[in-house]
């Protein structure tokens, strides 16, 4: 990606799901290249979560592996 589009980097973003974006429900990439201040911003929020909650979140993650 990098070589071919001249970008230094380049984010990887899946959909799934209506809740994230999703239309048509089907694998959804995409590949986006990334230059330095290219003004591209991904709208995420940082949330702030306490010991427990994330415990509790890797615990049921990683029963269901």
């Amino acid at each position: 990606m990098t070589q071919a589009t001249g970008s230094p980097a380049f984010n990887i973003l899946n959909n799934t799901g209506e809740a994230a974006g999703q239309v048509v429900q089907h694998v959804h990439l995409h590949v986006i290249p990334r230059r330095p201040d290219d003004g591209f911003d991904l709208g995420w929020r940082r949330l702030e979560y306490g010991e427990e909650e994330l415990e509790e979140l890797r615990r049921a993650i990683a029963r269901r592996l």
